[in-house]
C-alpha cells in the first residue's frame, strides 16, 4: 500500500459509509513505515479535517483514527464534539480500539488526557466508561467534574474493592443535587458490593454522613431519593437513627418521601420531649397531611410542652382540615391549653367595579424594543402583548419601511417541528418563513379560532408599510376598543383610501361595548376588503342580530353539536365561524392559541374546545390553554362557566393560584358572577366530566382566600348541599364543609348557610 496520505484520501477513509470498524481493519492493514507516514499526514492535516464535515460519522471515525495513531491527548480531545462519546458506544469495535489504545498509554500521557477532558462538559459527561480505568490505573487524582461524575453514577457505579470507590462516591454527593439515580446498577449488585468493600476495609458508617448531608443542604427530590436508596442498599439506614439530631433538624428540607422514611426511623418510644418537639416543630408546618397526623399522635406522649410546641399545635388546631384540627385540639386539652379562636380575616367584599385602564398607542420601534416585545409575544403568549406587538409592527413599517418591521423575524422564526397554533408558528407561517407553510394553512379547519388567528396575523404582515393602523388594537384593558377610538381609526383608513381589513373588522367589533352603540354610524363609513358590506352595514347586522350565547345539545360530548355563540358579522365578512362546521370533532385543534382571545364578546368556541381537551388532557393543560380566553372574556356565556368550573374539579394544586387570578380579576371587571359558577354547578352536562367536589372545593378555597370569598361562597354552599342531598354522603363532603366552616366567621348574616348546610355545620 502506498504512503502517500493526501487529503483526499484520508477524507476518504473517515467519511460514510466508512465506520470506525473500517478504520480500524485500514490501520491494521499497516505496515510500520505506512502506519508513520499516516500519523504524520493525520497530524499536519488535523485543523484542515476538523473542518471538513460536521457529519458525525466522520468525527466518530477521526476520534478512532487518531486513537490508533500516536495522537498528543491535545489532538485526541479536539476530535470529540459533544455527540462523539454519546455514539461511539454503537460501534463496539471502534469504541473498544480507543479505550484499549487510551489505557496502554503511560502515566503521563493519561493524566494530560484526563484532565484535558474534564475541562470540557460536554464530554467529560460521556467518558466515564472510558476514564474509569485509566484513572484507577495509573492512581490519579479522582476526577471531580460534575458532568462526569453524573456518567460514572450512570455506568461505573456498582461498588466493588480496589477501584477506590468510596472516595469516588464521595465526590459525587458533593455535588449539588448529583444523586439521581444508578439506572444499570442492580439492587443486589450495590448489596453485594457493598459487603465486599466492608470486607476489604473500604467502607465504613462514615459514608451516611455525606448522604445525610445532601438533604441537609436541600438537594432536589431526585437527589434526596437517590441519597436514600444508596442508603438503604450500603446497609447505612441504621445511622439515620444514630444521627437523629441532623436528621430531625434536616427534615424542614426534607421532599415528603424522604420526610416520610426520616420518621419510619426516628419516631420511636425512645425520643425524648425535646426531640419530639423539635420534629414536630418542623414537621406540622408542612402541608403533607399523613406526615401531620403521623406526628401528632406520637405527641399524646408528651405531657409538658414547650412554648414552641404550643404555638404549633395551636396552629394546627385553626386548619381548615377537621381531621388534622381535631386531634390537634384534643391535645391541647389534654395540655389545659385553649385553642385560639378563629377570627375574621376580611375576606368579604364586594367587586371592585370593571374600572377603565387607557391604553397607549405603541409607537413605531426600532432594534432592541421590538425584539423584546417580539420574544415577549411568542413566550407569554399574552393577548395584549400580542396586540401591542401588532400594533407596533404596523407603526415601525408606516415611520421606517416595511423592511424594518420585517427584520426583526430574521433569528426568531424558525421551521416548526410540530404545530400547535402558537402565536410564533403564525407568524412563521404568515411571513412564509416556514417551509411547510403551505401544509399547514391546510391543517388550520374553518371551525377553530386558529383560522382567524391566522387570517389576523396575514392580514398584518401582508398590510406592513400600508395599513395605518389597526382598528381592534385595544384602547382600554382588557382588551376594549372604544367607539371614540374606534371612529378615529376608521377616519384615518378614509384619509388613506385605504379599506378596512375583516378580520381587523371582526375583532373590533367583538371588543367594543354593545350596549352603547351609536345610533349614527356615518362616522364608521368605510369598504371592507373582499366584501360588498360596508362597515356600518356590518355595525348594524351586529348590533340587531345579537349572537345569542352558545349552547352543547345532545346526549353526550361526542355526539353533542354546537349551537349559537357565533356572531354574525363572521358570515358577512365571510370568515371562518363554528357554524361551518357544528361538529365538535374537528380535525385539528390548538393547544396553544392565540385565537383563544381574538373574540373576547363570543367565547363559545374557546370554551367548547376546553371541555373537549378536557375529556383526555390533565386540567392544569386545559387551564393553560384557556387562560387567553378567560382573560379576556367581555362575558362568561354558560359554556365558559361550566369549563371554568369543570377544570377547577379535575385541576392540581399547582395551578390553584393561576386558576384563583384568573377569576378573581373576572369578577372585579364585572365579566363573571357568583350566580354564574352556580348555574355552571347546576347544568346538566357537568356531569359530562369528572369533576372531583374535593379538588373543586380545594381551588375555590384559594378563590376566597385571593378576594374572590363572595365570588365562590354561593358556588361552595351549592356543591355541600348537592353532597348532603345524596342517599350516602361521599367522603368528600367533609372537606367542603371544612372550607365552609373556616370561611364562615367573614361570611355577613345575610349571605349565611341555610337547610340542610347550615345543620351539618351546626353539628360540627
Amino acid at each position: 500500500m502506498t504512503s502517500d496520505w493526501t487529503f483526499e484520501r484520508i477524507v476518504t477513509l473517515l467519511e460514510y459509509p466508512h465506520e470506525t470498524k473500517d478504520v480500524v481493519a485500514a490501520v491494521d492493514a499497516l505496515n510500520d513505515e505506512e502506519r508513520t507516514a499516516l500519523d504524520r499526514a493525520v497530524k499536519k492535516q488535523l485543523p484542515q479535517l476538523r473542518r471538513r464535515s460536521p457529519a458525525a460519522q466522520f468525527w466518530e471515525n477521526l476520534v478512532v483514527l487518531l486513537a490508533c495513531l500516536e495522537a498528543t491527548p491535545a489532538q485526541l480531545i479536539s476530535a470529540f464534539t459533544q455527540f462523539t462519546m454519546g455514539l461511539l458506544p454503537g460501534e463496539p469495535v471502534g469504541y473498544q480500539r480507543l479505550k484499549d489504545r487510551v489505557a496502554a498509554r503511560d502515566r503521563d500521557w493519561a493524566a494530560a488526557f484526563v484532565a484535558g477532558v474534564m475541562k470540557k462538559n460536554a464530554i467529560a459527561g460521556r467518558a466515564a466508561d472510558m476514564l474509569a480505568p485509566l484513572v484507577i490505573a495509573h492512581e490519579l487524582p479522582l476526577p471531580s467534574n460534575p458532568a462526569y461524575l453524573e456518567d460514572w453514577l450512570i455506568h461505573c457505579s456498582a461498588p466493588r474493592p480496589g477501584i477506590r470507590w468510596v472516595e469516588q462516591f464521595t465526590l459525587l454527593t458533593e455535588v449539588r443535587n448529583g444523586l439521581r439515580y444508578h439506572e444499570r446498577t442492580t439492587d443486589e449488585q450495590i448489596r453485594d458490593g457493598a459487603r465486599a468493600l466492608r470486607a476489604a476495609g473500604e467502607l465504613d458508617d462514615s459514608l451516611a454522613s455525606q448522604l445525610i448531608q445532601m438533604i441537609e443542604r436541600g438537594d432536589n427530590r431526585n437527589s434526596q431519593a437517590g441519597a436514600l436508596t444508596w442508603l438503604e442498599h450500603l446497609g447505612l439506614n441504621h445511622q439515620l437513627w444514630e444521627q437523629r439530631g441532623r436528621v430531625i433538624a434536616a427534615l424542614s428540607a426534607a421532599s415528603p418521601k424522604t420526610a416520610g422514611v426520616f420518621l419510619d426511623h426516628c419516631l420511636r418510644p425512645e425520643l425524648n420531649d425535646a426531640e419530639l418537639t423539635d420534629i414536630a416543630v418542623a414537621v406540622l408546618p408542612r402541608p403533607e397531611k399523613a406526615l401531620k397526623l403521623r406526628v401528632l399522635a406520637a405527641l399524646q406522649r408528651v405531657t409538658e410542652p414547650d412554648a414552641d410546641l404550643l404555638s404549633t399545635v395551636q396552629a394546627v388546631a385553626t386548619a381548615k382540615d377537621s381531621t388534622l384540627a381535631a386531634p390537634a385540639r384534643a391535645l391541647l386539652k389534654a395540655w389545659e391549653a385553649t385553642p385560639e379562636a378563629v377570627s375574621p380575616q376580611g375576606l368579604w367584599r364586594e367587586p371592585s367595579g370593571p374600572g377603565s385602564s387607557p391604553l397607549v398607542e405603541t409607537p413605531p420601534l426600532q432594534g432592541p424594543e421590538l425584539d423584546t416585545l417580539l420574544a415577549e409575544a411568542i413566550d407569554e403568549e399574552d393577548p395584549e402583548t400580542i396586540d401591542m406587538l401588532l400594533s407596533s409592527l404596523v407603526a415601525t413599517a408606516q415611520a421606517h419601511g416595511r423592511e424594518a418591521a420585517l427584520e426583526i423575524f430574521d433569528d426568531v422564526i424558525e421551521d416548526i417541528d410540530w404545530f400547535t397554533g402558537d402565536f410564533g408558528e403564525l407568524l412563521g407561517i404568515a411571513i412564509g418563513r416556514d417551509r411547510y407553510a403551505a401544509e399547514r394553512r391546510r391543517m388550520v379547519t374553518a371551525v377553530n379560532r386558529t383560522a382567524l388567528a391566522l387570517r389576523r396575523v396575514q392580514e398584518v404582515i401582508d398590510g406592513l408599510g400600508t395599513l395605518p393602523c389597526l382598528l381592534a388594537t385595544p384602547t382600554h384593558r382588557p382588551l376594549h376598543v372604544s367607539w371614540d377610538g374606534l371612529a378615529e381609526r376608521v377616519g384615518r383608513y378614509r384619509e388613506a383610501g385605504l379599506a378596512a381589513r375583516p378580520v381587523d373588522v371582526a375583532a373590533a367589533l367583538a371588543r367594543v361595548d354593545h350596549a352603547t352603540t351609536p345610533a349614527d354610524l356615518s362616522p364608521f363609513d368605510l369598504p371592507i376588503e373582499g366584501t360588498t358590506h360596508t362597515l356600518p352595514d356590518v355595525i348594524a347586522a351586529w348590533r340587531d342580530q345579537p349572537a345569542p350565547p352558545g349552547r352543547l345539545v345532545g346526549e353526550d360530548l361526542n355526539s353533542a353539536t354546537l349551537q349559537g355563540g357565533e356572531p354574525p358579522t363572521l358570515t358577512l365578512l365571510d370568515l371562518p365561524h363554528g357554524r361551518e362546521n357544528r361538529n365538535l370533532s374537528s380535525t385539528f385543534h390548538a393547544t396553544c392559541c392565540s385565537g383563544m382571545s381574538l373574540l373576547p364578546a363570543h367565547p363559545t368556541l374557546p370554551a367548547v374546545e376546553a371541555l373537549r381537551l378536557l375529556a383526555t388532557h390533565p386540567g392544569w393543560q386545559v387551564l393553560d390553554t384557556l387562560a387567553p380566553a378567560l382573560a379576556a372574556a367581555s362575558r362568561f356565556e354558560p359554556l365558559l362557566a361550566l369549563a371554568v368550573v369543570a377544570i377547577g374539579g379535575n385541576l392540581a394544586k399547582a395551578r390553584h393560584e393561576n386558576y384563583a387570578s384568573l377569576l378573581v380579576d373576572a369578577w372585579d371587571q364585572g365579566r363573571l358572577t357568583p350566580d354564574d359558577l352556580v348555574a355552571a354547578w347546576r347544568n346538566p352536562q357537568l356531569q359530562w366530566f369528572t369533576v372531583r367536589p374535593q379538588r373543586l372545593a380545594e381551588v375555590l378555597d384559594v378563590v376566597a382566600e385571593a378576594g374572590g370569598l363572595a365570588l365562590v361562597w354561593p358556588l361552595l354552599n351549592a356543591v355541600a348541599d348537592d353532597l348532603l342531598a345524596r342517599r350516602k354522603p361521599p367522603v368528600s363532603l367533609r372537606a367542603v364543609l371544612d372550607i365552609l366552616a373556616a370561611h364562615q366567621p367573614d361570611v355577613p348574616a345575610d349571605a349565611a348557610p341555610t337547610g340542610p348546610v347550615a345543620a351539618a355545620l351546626a353539628r360540627r
